[in-house]
């Protein structure tokens, strides 16, 4: 049986969702919810559905209905990073070009939290000096990309295990 190389449909797959997940944050900052955290979870669940289908559609469509578990793994890490990636680019291009007051209501939340859990004036306005050097859009972007990729290492392989599905006919 030939091998099917899953970088091409990761790709896709990764670029659908990426564009789905660009929407879903258009739609949020045009309604004024960014702050509501129900959206967050939204957003969470249209990453692990998005795997998820990129997971089982790939299984079904392209393998006969039998993936193993590395394979599903694989794809859905690929798909979270090229998804990561798009989304990441127009994050950047958002607050950069867009709306940069997203960073300051980050920094004024940041420094609130800070003061009440009790912190000195002294000890917030240090910690806001340092929280505010990784305030700025590039930092942010690296690190929103680099948390994306750790949550999809997370749901790949929890999905994993509800795709996978193993050929009989294979010899192991």
């Amino acid at each position: 049986m030939e091998e099917k190389s899953i970088l091409k449909p990761s790709m896709n797959y990764g670029a659908m969702l990426g564009v789905v997940l660009v929407a879903f944050s258009l739609l949020v900052y045009l309604v004024d919810m960014q702050a509501n955290k129900f959206v967050g979870f939204l957003n969470y669940a249209l990453l692990i559905g998005g795997v998820f289908y990129a997971q089982n559609n790939f299984k079904t469509t392209t393998l006969g209905g039998y993936i193993s578990y590395g394979k599903a793994f694989g794809l859905g890490v690929l798909t979270v990073a090229f998804a990561s990636l798009i989304s990441t680019v127009y994050f950047y291009v958002f607050v950069t070009f867009v709306d940069s007051g997203v960073i300051d209501i980050a920094l004024e939340q940041a420094y609130i939290d800070m003061a009440e859990r009790g912190m000195s004036d002294e000890e917030v306005e240090q910690a806001m000096e340092y929280t505010s050097m990784f305030m700025t859009p590039g930092m942010m972007s690296v690190m929103a990309f680099f948390a994306s990729g750790i949550f999809g290492l997370i749901i790949s392989s929890i999905t994993s295990i509800f795709v996978k599905r193993e050929d009989p006919t294979q010899i192991v």
